[in-house]
């Protein structure tokens, strides 16, 4: 009987470890050169550079909050940036209006982030942005000077409803695993 439990064990682990590794799927592949400005976000398309705003309703249901930080904005001069002027940003891709924000090490390279409505993505990261500050890329200082400092809610999308579920089941699991021990 203990053995048969333990074999069980094993293979709820062993599913629910494959189960966590699926993660949901981007695009791969070389992409054609007439749509290397297009950005994928699961479920929708956006061209670059355009705002690509989104509802409060789909904010709720697909985004957590992160807090409300402190927003400043930057572009690629050398009053902003000093001598890393060149608009390339520290994960290496050309800085985009409308996009491109940079943020602490604590939000990963490629975070899609939701700040006033408009989704952006974690690309850069810059000597004082610290803790709840994130700087927003321009595509001239005036623009980003008019900017100025603000604060506001920030989102992040929610990790799938699958990945919370079979963190769950794993968590009860380990607990009737640990139980059987005894």
């Amino acid at each position: 009987m203990k053995l048969i439990k333990k074999i069980l064990i094993g293979i709820l682990i062993v599913i629910g470890m494959v189960l966590m590794s699926i993660a949901p799927s981007e695009p791969e592949g070389e992409v054609s050169p007439f749509m290397s400005d297009i950005v994928y976000i699961p479920s929708k398309v956006y061209a670059r550079g355009k705002p690509k705003k989104i509802k409060k309703k789909t904010i709720k249901q697909e985004y957590e909050s992160l807090g409300t930080y402190t927003l400043t904005a930057y572009c690629s001069c050398s009053k902003c940036c000093g001598k890393y002027a060149s608009g390339k940003t520290a994960s290496g891709v050309k800085a985009t209006a409308n996009h491109t924000v940079a943020a602490d090490k604590s939000i990963p390279f490629k975070t899609k982030l939701v700040i006033n409505g408009i989704i952006y993505e974690v690309e850069d990261r810059g000597s004082g942005v610290r803790g709840k500050h994130i700087d927003i890329f321009f595509d001239n200082h005036s623009e980003a000077v008019k900017f100025g400092k603000q604060k506001a809610e920030v989102y992040k999308k929610k990790p799938p409803v699958i990945i919370s579920k079979l963190k769950e089941i794993k968590k009860g699991v380990m607990a009737f695993a640990s139980s059987t021990r005894s």
